[in-house]
């Protein structure tokens, strides 16, 4: 026994009915062994305009819905089927519930669709088992699709294990960077705390050279000149003296000079400088005035 034994094991009954004009049991039957099953479905249905409540009609249409993949169709005569005394009947429609169910879920996109698709299908298998033990394929499918939902189990919590990972991983990702752009933060306002304290400490700086400038000026006061000595101060006022008389000659000009040249001396240098001047000296000739009235008289050479 294989999985065809879900997709084919539909049971269809064939009825011995009084069927409305134009349709009969046994002609939908024939369209439905012969793989007309759209047209087999559709007199189905016209048989239960006359026999609403009929679950052997509902059965043989829900058998006809499932092969042409009209599952929802399926679903909803299979289980108006259920409402029978009939347990055979009962039994193979929970069966046949349980098939659909599972195809409905195979051809589900949904991992949560297929699981509750499965789940349900399950349940069908084990209501047929309870009223036949016997029924091999019913035995067979149930634990195909309980094999079936615990790999589709698996596969969404590895799926979920997996994504949780990927999660953490992008929130790690996220961490990290929020870390980096926070330190960077910190370390720019860091950067800027440093330069307004620069920034206050050279304003208050500045304001405490401005409120005692005369300690800047006491910084910058130029040193003072060394007093000038007396030989220096005895020059200084001849110099003036000088200057008031304003000598006319050059040689008053030239003593004057010599005069500042010795100031500018030592005592020693001066005295030396004196001393070669006395020595360069030419002897001048005494020329006493004349006492007499003689224009005649002579005198001697002294």
């Amino acid at each position: 026994m294989n999985e065809l034994s879900i997709r084919c094991g539909l049971v269809i009954l064939a009825l011995a009915l009084p069927a409305p004009a134009g349709a009969s049991a046994s002609s939908a039957l024939k369209r439905y062994e012969s793989g007309k099953y759209e047209s087999a479905l559709r007199e189905y249905k016209r048989l239960l305009l006359e026999k609403t409540d009929d679950p052997r009609l509902h059965f043989n249409a829900g058998a006809a819905a499932f092969q042409v993949n009209d599952f929802d169709e399926a679903l909803k005569q299979l289980n108006s089927a259920l409402v029978t005394q009939d347990l055979q009947l009962q039994q193979r429609a929970y069966y046949n519930l349980g098939n659909t169910e599972y195809r409905q879920g195979e051809e589900s996109k949904a991992p949560d669709k297929k699981q509750a698709d499965w789940q349900q299908a399950i349940g069908n298998y084990e209501s047929a088992l309870k009223l036949n033990p016997n029924d091999g394929d019913a035995k067979f499918n149930l634990a195909l699709v309980k094999k079936k939902l615990e790999e589709l189990q698996k596969q969404q919590q590895q799926q979920k294990q997996q994504q949780s990972k990927d999660d953490q991983k992008d929130q790690s990702k996220q961490d990290q960077q929020s870390k980096q752009d926070k330190d960077q933060q910190q370390k720019q306002e860091q950067n800027q705390s440093e330069q307004q304290k620069q920034q206050q400490e050279q304003k208050q700086e500045q304001k405490q050279k401005g409120q005692k400038p005369e300690d800047n000026q006491a910084q910058q006061k130029p040193e003072s000149k060394p007093e000038p000595s007396k030989e220096e101060n005895k020059q200084g006022e001849a110099n003036k003296a000088n200057g008031e008389n304003k000598p006319e000659n050059g040689e008053d000009q030239q003593a004057q000079a010599g005069k500042a040249v010795m100031a500018r001396m030592t005592p020693k240098e001066a005295q030396q400088l004196l001393d070669a001047q006395k020595a360069n000296e030419k002897a001048m000739i005494f020329i006493p005035k004349l006492r007499t009235n003689r224009a005649d008289r002579v005198f001697k050479d002294w």
